[in-house]
């Protein structure tokens, strides 16, 4: 019993583990694509800068 116990809890350990690391790769992923838009906008107002 005590071995069943102790191999679920570990299951679920691992699984919250996973669910994790699945959220910081979405989050990650998120702003990543932000820095990217960020980056373009800059570019775009020094280029206004440069120009005027």
């Amino acid at each position: 019993m005590v071995v069943l116990r102790d191999l679920r809890d570990r299951q679920r350990r691992n699984e919250r583990q996973i669910a994790l690391q699945q959220d910081l790769l979405r989050r990650n992923q998120g702003l990543v694509q932000e820095n990217a838009t960020l980056k373009r906008k800059l570019a775009m107002l020094e280029a206004r800068l440069e120009a005027s």
